[in-house]
């Protein structure tokens, strides 16, 4: 029985180099690296003393900072506020910019809608 418990012990001993090579020369891809869609959350609320114009924030999963006011707001390439007359406007503008839309959900002040978009590798 000594002998035998031995034997495996010896073998698990020398094969387990062999097993930690094989993992180190073919590395599994992390999440990021696997992910093949990329999601956000696109957060539709009207503008104060204003009908026509909606404030637009678009949460990419990016982490908070809470001393930085309207960090998620959409910006131009000059880094200048995009104001939307609507939800819709804004959508067609993330659509534009190669965004899906998955679903939505309305309140009486707020709209939100989940969009996506294929992750180019």
């Amino acid at each position: 029985m000594k002998a035998l418990l031995r034997t495996v012990l010896l073998s698990l001993f020398l094969l387990s180099p062999l097993t930690a090579s094989y993992a180190a020369s073919s590395p599994e891809p992390t999440a990021r690296e696997a992910q093949t869609e990329q999601y956000a959350m696109v957060i539709a609320s009207g503008k104060l003393l204003s009908l026509t114009k909606w404030k637009v924030e678009v949460d990419f999963g990016q982490e908070l900072e809470i001393s930085v006011k309207n960090k998620g707001l959409l910006r131009d390439e000059n880094g200048k506020t995009i104001s939307f007359n609507s939800p819709m406007d804004a959508l067609n503008y993330m659509n534009s910019q190669g965004w899906v839309l998955v679903s939505t959900a309305t309140t009486e002040s707020k709209f939100t809608a989940v969009i996506k978009r294929t992750v180019r590798q």
